[in-house]
């Protein structure tokens, strides 16, 4: 085992992972002058290392007690199921752990322990538990997400959540800040499956949903934000992330807000406003339970977000006008200018060619006025006449009628009989 405790200050000492050889021969000095205990039986200890097993902990003779046997079990069984995690994952599990120490010096009622030392037959341990007004909370720090194990690291979190709560556990679990993913321009965070597994319910969220449930009615809630929604039928189900991080004086939390929509990889979801940071201990206050978020701040905040969305509304429905407007007014400039250019072909019997924005219509139009076409001669012309031309070549026939000075449908439909008849027609193209 690694840890003893100390005969003088009866304080815990954990003997670190990898040591020189220097320290390890002063831990075995320390030992031998009877400073390290069996936290089982009080036991003396004494310190060995070798090739097989790394610096530990031993009874004298070899002869450890049955719970110091269970514990050494259970140590290894966690240790195996954190080897994935990063150095980082150590820091903070000690980070928390004395955290939650120091406030059982003022609080009676809060028992805190590493979760491998709370109980060791469990199946799956969290990194720390700790027991207040009835309730036990498992904590777990998850780090290291990996698109190679995600989807594993998501069935195995999503195994302990179930396996914690199944042993009347309230798991609790924190994920390293970095890994964070935001789509600023679509209000949406990207999350991994284990980020999507590990979001938490808490009492605020639930406010939320109450507060999102009177503004959200369908999926035009979302344009003014620019979101793609996913979900076909609205659901509110929002939840919060808790990302930890250390600065160069301290760890601290950012509480990040979000309502699910993917549930599909790649997994994204709706942004409530920007999350916020808290410093580490106070997302660890207890009163009845974890105090996860500050409930004055989030009142506010679901202010702000009405504020911010009516606001957010009001701009967006004034660019769909002004945009509708610019181009309905788009649409009415461009038939001014093609009128323009109708009129300039019509009068000035100007040869087209085929990068020339001719219609059919335009075509009709004009032979209305050039040779008084009639609705029986227009029949005629489609169905005879442009169905051997092609129907996107109108500006043939034009040039037909131009540049043989056509006066009649009679003179129009003898020459394209002519020149179709003789295959001369490719030259009006």
């Amino acid at each position: 085992m690694r840890e003893a405790i100390h005969a003088i200050d009866e304080t815990i000492e954990v003997l670190p992972f990898t040591s020189n050889f220097d320290e390890i021969n002063n831990f075995k000095k320390l030992a031998k002058k009877g400073i390290y205990k069996c936290p089982y039986c009080n036991s003396e200890l004494i310190v060995k290392s070798g090739e097989e097993r790394e610096v530990h902990f031993a009874h004298k003779h070899s002869e450890a007690c049955i719970d110091s046997k269970e514990f050494d079990q259970a140590e290894k069984r966690y240790s195996k199921q954190i080897e994935r995690e990063t150095k980082t994952h150590k820091v903070l599990v000690d980070i928390v752990y004395d955290e939650l120490t120091t406030q059982t010096k003022v609080n009676n009622e809060l028992f805190v322990e590493k979760g491998y030392r709370f109980k060791t037959d469990l199946k799956y341990y969290p990194d720390i538990i700790t027991k207040v007004n009835n309730k036990t909370f498992a904590i777990s720090i998850v780090t290291n997400v990996s698109p190679t194990t995600d989807s594993s690291l998501a069935k195995q979190i999503n195994t302990r959540h179930e396996y914690f709560k199944d042993n009347d556990m309230i798991p609790l679990w924190y994920i390293e800040k970095k890994e964070s993913a935001i789509e600023k321009d679509k209000n949406a965070i990207v999350l991994w499956d284990a980020e999507n597994n590990i979001s938490s319910k808490t009492k605020e969220d639930r406010e939320w949903d109450r507060h999102l449930e009177d503004i959200i009615k369908d999926k035009e809630f979302f344009k003014p934000f620019n979101y793609p929604i996913s979900m076909d039928e609205i659901k509110i189900d929002v939840r919060s992330m808790y990302y930890i991080y250390s600065t160069e004086t301290n760890i601290k939390v950012k509480l990040q807000r979000f309502l699910r929509d993917r549930t599909a990889k790649p997994f994204r979801a709706f942004l409530l406003l920007d999350g916020y940071e808290l410093p580490f201990a106070s997302t660890l206050r207890l009163a009845e339970e974890f105090e996860l978020n500050n409930a004055e701040l989030e009142k506010r905040r679901r202010s702000e977000f009405y504020d911010y969305y009516f606001k957010l509304n009001e701009e967006y429905n004034k660019k769909m006008k002004d945009e509708e407007e610019a181009q309905l007014k788009l649409i009415e400039d461009n038939k001014r200018k093609h009128q323009l250019n109708i009129e300039k072909i019509k009068n000035e019997n100007v040869l087209l060619d085929s990068s020339s924005y001719f219609s059919y219509d335009d075509l009709r139009s004009l032979l209305k006025e050039k040779i008084n076409l009639t609705q029986k001669e227009q029949n005629l012309l489609w169905s005879k006449y442009m169905t051997r031309i092609g129907f996107k070549n109108p500006y043939v026939v034009w040039n037909v009628v131009v540049k043989n000075g056509c006066k009649s449908f009679d003179d129009l439909h003898k020459i394209l009989d002519d020149e179709l008849r003789k295959r001369t027609i490719k030259n009006y193209f």
